[in-house]
């Protein structure tokens, strides 16, 4: 009776191939273009967007992983949300809206994106800043923080002397294995905000944040006809009758 147990296990694996993440589409800023710089030919997608005035383009060495990439302030008329609540509620986020082709359903795996804390030309220091993110998608709205993707990330950075300081570039990867079976069009939010100030507070403009190298990582596939999926598992309960049979008539 072994034989079934190993059939079953080579279509799983047979599958686990089929399905490995890949990259889909990555939006790096190049020339601080909005567009997508590579996506998967069965894919369409929209330029990414700001929501927020809160975020603006440049095109800075020292910014950039590597330049141009996107900029937040701290700011209290900018980028002025302290929770993930007040971020939805006053659309601190950038956006983009991916579709497949026709006959097409994407799987996710992943979404990305390089972030750093950094301080401005007149940096106190000591100050503190911790910058929180949230992944969100129109499969499950963007009404109010339980709609979230995964878990909140943060990033924090404690200016080590007075005036501009960058803290590094890290890669935040946020798993969204949840979607699949994707056939129409869905739009992805990357929420912001500020979830600690430390030190002077009135100092919100030299608390900044860069963003660079948005990737969403996943699987692209036709999408099986009615008929295709029935032949399938007609013919693999078939296999699995015969050789539960087989096994099953006594030794001659």
């Amino acid at each position: 009776m072994k034989t079934i147990p190993k059939l079953i296990l080579s279509l799983t694996l047979c599958g686990a191939v089929t399905m490995q993440a890949e990259t889909l589409l990555t939006y790096n800023f190049d020339g601080q273009a909005p567009t997508a710089s590579s996506v998967d030919a069965n894919l369409g997608a929209t330029n990414i967007g700001f929501a927020s005035t809160g975020f603006v383009y440049v095109n800075s060495d020292a910014l950039g992983n590597p330049k141009p990439s996107i900029l937040a302030n701290a700011s209290g008329s900018q980028l002025g949300s302290r929770t993930a609540a007040e971020a939805l509620t006053n659309n601190d986020y950038i956006g983009f809206t991916v579709t497949p082709d026709t006959d097409y359903q994407m799987d996710l795996a992943s979404f990305k994106i390089d972030a750093q804390a950094i301080y401005g030309a007149t940096g106190v220091a000591g100050d503190v800043t911790e910058f929180s993110f949230g992944f969100y998608s129109s499969v499950d709205g963007f009404d109010n923080t339980g709609d979230q993707i995964g878990s909140t990330q943060t990033i924090s950075y404690e200016n080590p002397s007075t005036g501009a300081n960058q803290g590094g570039f890290s890669t935040y990867t946020f798993n969204v294995a949840s979607l699949s079976g994707l056939s129409t069009a869905t739009e992805f939010r990357f929420y912001v905000w500020v979830s600690d100030l430390q030190g002077d507070i009135t100092n919100y403009n030299n608390r900044r944040l860069t963003l660079d190298n948005v990737t969403l990582e996943g699987s692209v596939t036709p999408i099986p006809e009615p008929a295709t999926v029935s032949l399938i598992i007609a013919g693999i309960a078939g296999i699995v009758v015969f050789l539960r049979r087989r096994y099953s008539l006594p030794a001659k």
